[in-house]
C-alpha cells in the first residue's frame, strides 16, 4: 500500500511539474500587450475625432494627451498639453508634465524651461516641486 502511495504522489508531483513549466514556458508572443496597445490606438482616434469636433474643450486636450502619454507618443501629448496651457498658462502641473515629457524625449534645454516654469507658477503643490526638482537634477 505504502508504494502505491509513493507511486502516485512521484506522478502527481510530476504532473505538476510539467503543467508548471508548460506554463511558465509557454512565450506570450505579447498578445496581450498587442490588444491593448490597439485599444488605446483606438481610443486616441476616437477622442482625436471629438477634439476635431471641439478643438477648445479642455477636458478632450487632456483625455487626448493622457492616452498619448500611455502609448508612450510624447510627441502627440506635448502639443495637446500646450495647447492646454495656451487657454490656461498658470497650471504648474502641466508644465511640469511638459517638462517631463520634453526630458523622455532627450531634449534637456526644453525640459529645463518648462520645469523651471512650473516651479516659478504661483500656488505650485509640493508634488509638482519634488517631481520638477527630480527631473531638474537628471538634467544637472
Amino acid at each position: 500500500m505504502l508504494s502505491y502511495i509513493n507511486f502516485n504522489y512521484k506522478i502527481s508531483f510530476f504532473t505538476l511539474f510539467l503543467i508548471s513549466a508548460v506554463i511558465f514556458c509557454t512565450p506570450s508572443y505579447g498578445t496581450a500587450t498587442d490588444a491593448s496597445k490597439e485599444a488605446l490606438k483606438k481610443q486616441l482616434d476616437m477622442t482625436f475625432n471629438k477634439l476635431l469636433d471641439d478643438p477648445s474643450n479642455i477636458d478632450i486636450t487632456m483625455e487626448y494627451a493622457n492616452i498619448a502619454i500611455q502609448m508612450e507618443d510624447y510627441e502627440s501629448a506635448i502639443p495637446a498639453l500646450e495647447r492646454i496651457l495656451f487657454f490656461n498658462p498658470e497650471l504648474p502641473r502641466i508644465k511640469q508634465e511638459l517638462g517631463v515629457l520634453y526630458y523622455k524625449l532627450n531634449s534637456y534645454e526644453m525640459a529645463k524651461s518648462y520645469l523651471n516654469d512650473a516651479l516659478s507658477s504661483r500656488n505650485v503643490p509640493q508634488e509638482v516641486v519634488d517631481n520638477a526638482n527630480k527631473y531638474l537634477e537628471k538634467i544637472q
